[in-house]
Protein backbone atom coordinates (compact mmCIF):
# COMPACT_ATOMS: atom_id res chain seq x y z
CA UNK A 1 0.00 0.00 0.00
CA UNK A 2 2.71 2.76 0.88
CA UNK A 3 4.68 1.83 -2.67
CA UNK A 4 1.20 2.68 -4.29
CA UNK A 5 0.78 5.81 -2.17
CA UNK A 6 4.65 7.26 -3.00
CA UNK A 7 3.58 6.75 -7.02
CA UNK A 8 0.33 9.21 -7.10
CA UNK A 9 0.78 12.81 -6.94
CA UNK A 10 -1.23 13.39 -3.79
CA UNK A 11 -2.65 11.43 -0.62
CA UNK A 12 -4.89 13.29 0.84
CA UNK A 13 -6.51 12.80 4.83
CA UNK A 14 -8.66 14.34 7.16
CA UNK A 15 -6.28 15.30 10.19
CA UNK A 16 -2.67 15.86 10.98
CA UNK A 17 -2.76 12.27 12.88
CA UNK A 18 -3.32 10.41 10.18
CA UNK A 19 -0.57 12.18 8.15
CA UNK A 20 1.64 11.32 11.16
CA UNK A 21 0.62 7.93 10.79
CA UNK A 22 1.16 7.78 6.97
CA UNK A 23 4.67 9.42 7.07
CA UNK A 24 5.75 6.98 9.58
CA UNK A 25 4.80 4.34 7.60
CA UNK A 26 6.98 5.79 4.57
CA UNK A 27 4.56 7.86 2.58
CA UNK A 28 7.01 10.68 1.53
CA UNK A 29 5.70 13.32 3.51
CA UNK A 30 5.36 15.82 0.78
CA UNK A 31 2.87 13.54 -1.17
CA UNK A 32 0.47 14.12 1.77
CA UNK A 33 -2.13 16.54 1.73
CA UNK A 34 -4.52 17.56 4.68
CA UNK A 35 -8.19 18.49 3.99
CA UNK A 36 -10.83 18.32 6.39
CA UNK A 37 -14.10 16.48 6.19
CA UNK A 38 -17.05 19.27 5.00
CA UNK A 39 -20.23 18.79 6.62
CA UNK A 40 -23.71 20.75 5.46
CA UNK A 41 -26.02 22.12 8.21
CA UNK A 42 -28.87 20.14 9.15
CA UNK A 43 -31.74 18.92 7.10
CA UNK A 44 -34.46 16.15 6.79
CA UNK A 45 -36.69 14.76 9.35
CA UNK A 46 -37.14 11.73 11.32
CA UNK A 47 -39.29 8.58 11.22
CA UNK A 48 -42.16 7.48 13.49
CA UNK A 49 -39.37 5.21 15.98
CA UNK A 50 -36.67 8.40 15.59
CA UNK A 51 -39.97 10.54 17.11
CA UNK A 52 -40.36 8.18 20.16
CA UNK A 53 -36.90 8.38 21.56
CA UNK A 54 -37.21 12.12 20.94
CA UNK A 55 -40.01 12.08 22.99
CA UNK A 56 -38.48 10.25 25.84
CA UNK A 57 -35.51 12.59 25.53
CA UNK A 58 -37.48 15.52 26.11
CA UNK A 59 -39.84 13.89 28.80
CA UNK A 60 -36.36 12.95 30.31
CA UNK A 61 -35.25 16.47 30.05
CA UNK A 62 -38.27 18.21 31.92
CA UNK A 63 -37.62 15.65 34.78
CA UNK A 64 -34.47 17.37 35.20
CA UNK A 65 -31.97 14.44 33.51
CA UNK A 66 -28.93 14.88 31.43
CA UNK A 67 -29.38 13.83 27.99
CA UNK A 68 -26.60 12.37 26.70
CA UNK A 69 -26.51 10.91 22.99
CA UNK A 70 -23.95 8.30 21.34
CA UNK A 71 -23.78 7.93 17.93
CA UNK A 72 -21.74 5.40 15.95
CA UNK A 73 -21.52 2.09 14.70
CA UNK A 74 -21.52 -0.76 17.89
CA UNK A 75 -17.99 -1.77 18.03
CA UNK A 76 -14.95 -2.55 20.25
CA UNK A 77 -13.27 0.47 18.34
CA UNK A 78 -16.21 2.63 19.42
CA UNK A 79 -16.55 1.72 22.79
CA UNK A 80 -19.94 2.63 24.03
CA UNK A 81 -19.71 -0.08 26.72
CA UNK A 82 -17.64 2.92 28.87
CA UNK A 83 -20.32 4.93 28.64
CA UNK A 84 -22.83 2.38 30.09
CA UNK A 85 -20.55 2.26 32.89
CA UNK A 86 -19.26 5.93 32.97
CA UNK A 87 -23.33 6.33 33.62
CA UNK A 88 -23.67 3.39 36.57
CA UNK A 89 -21.17 5.71 38.28
CA UNK A 90 -22.98 8.79 38.28
CA UNK A 91 -24.72 8.33 41.75
CA UNK A 92 -28.04 9.47 41.92
CA UNK A 93 -27.74 12.19 39.30
CA UNK A 94 -30.16 11.26 37.01
CA UNK A 95 -29.26 10.99 33.17
CA UNK A 96 -30.39 8.95 30.15
CA UNK A 97 -28.20 7.73 27.30
CA UNK A 98 -29.37 7.01 23.91
CA UNK A 99 -27.05 5.18 21.52
CA UNK A 100 -27.75 5.43 18.05
CA UNK A 101 -26.11 3.57 14.97
CA UNK A 102 -25.62 0.06 13.22
CA UNK A 103 -23.61 -3.43 14.17
CA UNK A 104 -24.64 -6.05 16.47
CA UNK A 105 -25.81 -4.90 19.99
CA UNK A 106 -24.93 -7.93 22.01
CA UNK A 107 -21.98 -6.76 24.07
CA UNK A 108 -23.70 -3.49 24.45
CA UNK A 109 -26.71 -4.74 25.81
CA UNK A 110 -24.62 -6.85 27.91
CA UNK A 111 -23.26 -4.77 29.38
CA UNK A 112 -26.58 -2.47 30.20
CA UNK A 113 -28.03 -5.58 31.91
CA UNK A 114 -24.63 -6.63 34.25
CA UNK A 115 -25.00 -2.49 35.62
CA UNK A 116 -28.46 -2.30 35.60
CA UNK A 117 -28.52 0.69 33.82
CA UNK A 118 -31.72 -0.65 31.79
CA UNK A 119 -34.09 2.65 32.96
CA UNK A 120 -30.98 4.93 32.21
CA UNK A 121 -29.79 3.67 28.62
CA UNK A 122 -32.15 3.19 25.77
CA UNK A 123 -30.64 1.68 22.43
CA UNK A 124 -32.34 3.41 19.55
CA UNK A 125 -30.46 1.55 17.01
CA UNK A 126 -29.88 2.45 13.32
CA UNK A 127 -31.60 5.68 11.71
CA UNK A 128 -31.19 7.86 9.10
CA UNK A 129 -32.00 10.88 11.61
CA UNK A 130 -29.23 9.84 13.61
CA UNK A 131 -27.70 13.36 13.18
CA UNK A 132 -31.33 15.24 14.97
CA UNK A 133 -31.68 12.62 17.98
CA UNK A 134 -27.72 14.09 18.35
CA UNK A 135 -28.99 17.73 18.26
CA UNK A 136 -31.69 16.81 20.51
CA UNK A 137 -29.19 15.99 23.19
CA UNK A 138 -27.49 18.22 25.88
CA UNK A 139 -24.50 16.55 24.72
CA UNK A 140 -22.95 14.07 22.07
CA UNK A 141 -20.10 11.59 23.42
CA UNK A 142 -17.77 9.88 21.60
CA UNK A 143 -15.40 7.26 23.91
CA UNK A 144 -14.06 6.10 21.05
CA UNK A 145 -10.60 3.60 21.17
CA UNK A 146 -9.23 5.02 17.55
CA UNK A 147 -10.45 7.47 14.89
CA UNK A 148 -10.41 8.96 12.14
CA UNK A 149 -11.95 12.08 11.62
CA UNK A 150 -15.71 11.66 12.69
CA UNK A 151 -18.16 13.21 11.17
CA UNK A 152 -20.77 13.23 14.22
CA UNK A 153 -18.43 15.90 15.95
CA UNK A 154 -18.61 18.06 13.17
CA UNK A 155 -22.11 17.94 12.60
CA UNK A 156 -22.43 18.97 16.07
CA UNK A 157 -20.29 21.91 15.55
CA UNK A 158 -22.55 22.53 12.87
CA UNK A 159 -25.93 22.07 15.38
CA UNK A 160 -24.60 23.61 18.48
CA UNK A 161 -24.33 20.30 19.97
CA UNK A 162 -21.94 19.95 22.86
CA UNK A 163 -19.37 17.16 22.85
CA UNK A 164 -17.05 15.04 25.41
CA UNK A 165 -14.52 12.88 23.88
CA UNK A 166 -11.90 10.64 24.61
CA UNK A 167 -8.59 11.80 24.52
CA UNK A 168 -6.99 9.75 21.81
CA UNK A 169 -4.92 11.95 19.08
CA UNK A 170 -7.43 11.83 16.72
CA UNK A 171 -9.86 13.77 18.90
CA UNK A 172 -7.65 15.81 20.78
CA UNK A 173 -6.72 17.62 17.62
CA UNK A 174 -10.23 18.16 16.88
CA UNK A 175 -11.56 19.18 20.13
CA UNK A 176 -9.80 21.04 22.32
CA UNK A 177 -10.95 20.75 26.25
CA UNK A 178 -12.93 23.70 27.40
CA UNK A 179 -12.40 25.98 24.50
CA UNK A 180 -14.57 23.66 21.88
CA UNK A 181 -16.10 20.67 23.91
CA UNK A 182 -14.78 18.37 26.64
CA UNK A 183 -12.20 15.39 26.84
CA UNK A 184 -12.25 12.78 29.57
CA UNK A 185 -9.34 10.39 29.79
CA UNK A 186 -9.70 7.01 27.10
CA UNK A 187 -10.81 3.77 28.98
CA UNK A 188 -11.45 5.19 31.67
CA UNK A 189 -15.29 5.14 32.91
CA UNK A 190 -14.30 6.87 36.45
CA UNK A 191 -13.13 10.27 34.58
CA UNK A 192 -16.07 10.33 31.81
CA UNK A 193 -18.30 10.29 34.64
CA UNK A 194 -16.69 12.91 36.13
CA UNK A 195 -16.80 14.79 33.27
CA UNK A 196 -20.24 14.43 33.09
CA UNK A 197 -21.46 15.29 36.50
CA UNK A 198 -18.98 18.62 35.79
CA UNK A 199 -21.33 19.30 32.61
CA UNK A 200 -24.64 19.09 34.26
CA UNK A 201 -23.19 21.93 36.69
CA UNK A 202 -22.40 24.00 33.63
CA UNK A 203 -24.06 27.29 33.81
CA UNK A 204 -25.61 28.20 30.80
CA UNK A 205 -23.51 31.06 29.79
CA UNK A 206 -20.61 28.60 29.62
CA UNK A 207 -22.61 26.30 27.50
CA UNK A 208 -23.79 29.02 25.23
CA UNK A 209 -20.01 30.47 24.69
CA UNK A 210 -18.82 26.73 23.83
CA UNK A 211 -21.47 26.47 21.39
CA UNK A 212 -20.38 29.92 19.45
CA UNK A 213 -16.77 28.73 19.52
CA UNK A 214 -17.50 25.04 17.90
CA UNK A 215 -20.00 27.01 15.55
CA UNK A 216 -16.84 29.24 14.29
CA UNK A 217 -14.40 26.88 14.55
CA UNK A 218 -17.46 24.86 11.63
CA UNK A 219 -17.55 27.79 9.77
CA UNK A 220 -13.99 28.52 9.00
CA UNK A 221 -12.44 24.78 8.66
CA UNK A 222 -15.38 21.85 8.18
CA UNK A 223 -17.84 23.14 5.26
CA UNK A 224 -18.13 21.52 2.52
CA UNK A 225 -17.28 24.32 0.81
CA UNK A 226 -13.93 24.45 2.27
CA UNK A 227 -13.65 20.84 1.54
CA UNK A 228 -14.26 21.45 -2.25
CA UNK A 229 -11.84 24.40 -2.16
CA UNK A 230 -9.28 21.70 -0.91
CA UNK A 231 -9.62 19.25 -3.59
CA UNK A 232 -9.84 21.67 -5.81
Amino acid sequence: DVSVLNLVDRVVVPSAHSAGILAALGVTPTRITMIPYGVRPQTGGVDDDDQQTLLAMTRARAEGALVVACVGTFSHRKNQTLLVDAVARVGEMPVLAVFVGDGDQEGLRASIAAHGCDDRVHVHGYSRGARQLAAAADLLVLPSRSEGQPIAVLEAFCDGTLVAVSDIPELVELVDDGLLGFTFRSDDPADLAGTLRNFARLPASTRRLIRQRARARYGSRFTVAAMATGYL
